[in-house]
């Protein structure tokens, strides 16, 4: 019976822990989906420049921006095929 009493305290003891822990993993959570879109909106960024020009040609793209487009193609095109 000490046996089974010493595990159930273990138990609980583990399960306070795991408790006062639990918002630092919560607050974990929250950094890592705000990087996680960041990173995403940043890779969104460099794929559609957004153009301030009136006339907006293809897919967003102004001249000042069409160079590094075209660099990004063929990096993906090296990579994937």
């Amino acid at each position: 019976i000490n046996v089974a009493s010493s595990d159930d305290d273990s138990i609980e003891s583990i399960k306070f822990l795991l408790s006062k822990q639990a918002s630092s993993f919560g607050l974990i959570g929250k950094q890592l989906v705000k990087e996680y879109h960041r990173i995403k909106q940043e890779q969104y960024d460099c794929i559609f420049p957004s153009c301030q020009h009136e006339n907006r040609t293809c897919a967003n793209l102004c001249l000042e921006h069409l160079s590094s487009y075209n660099k990004l193609i063929k990096n993906y095109h090296l990579i994937f095929n």
